[in-house]
């Protein structure tokens, strides 16, 4: 039995404290998931098929040196082209932070617009990380490296970290 007094009154109605308890937890578990559900969505590239993807990567900012680029490619070759693009359309939203970018890929679609993404090498060492229209994303760290490779990209050059 409630015997809690009465807190808010509505129309008429009180609502007691353990009414007002049940509708916060149905409100933090819908914010939760609303979190938990964006946490697993994938970039939104559009319906077009990209046909190039240029990469850019360039050495971590250092105060003792500048900038260097590291490993610069223009994949065109269809199949190669098409196995990365999926790859990236795979992608995972992530926790964003303050970290600059190392590199960029360019996507050029069949529609003739572009695409830069920002790379970063990220945190977790088994993840690599990009942002495309202001949210993060991340890949699976081996498996960008094997699609590079395959397509002809020395991934060795790519840096572990931005630090």
């Amino acid at each position: 039995m409630d015997t809690s007094p009465p807190v808010i009154i509505e129309k008429g109605r009180r609502v007691s404290r353990n009414r007002l308890l049940i509708i916060g937890t149905v409100v933090l578990l819908g914010v939760a998931g609303y979190f938990y559900i964006r946490h697993l969505q994938a970039p939104d590239f559009g319906d077009s098929a990209a046909t190039s993807i240029d990469i850019k990567m360039w050495s971590p900012p250092s105060p003792r040196a500048a900038s260097k680029v590291l490993v610069q490619a223009s994949i065109t070759d269809g199949p190669a082209c098409a196995s990365l693009f999926a790859l990236l359309r795979s992608a995972r939203s992530g926790t964003d932070h303050k970290c600059d970018g190392i590199g960029s890929f360019t996507v050029r679609y069949t529609n003739g617009k572009t695409d830069t993404l920002g790379v970063l090498p990220g945190h977790d060492p088994t993840a690599y990380e990009f942002r495309f229209h202001g949210s993060l994303y991340q890949l699976p760290r081996e498996q960008l490296y094997q699609v590079l490779r395959e397509a002809g990209v020395d991934s060795t050059k790519m840096p572990e970290s931005e630090h």
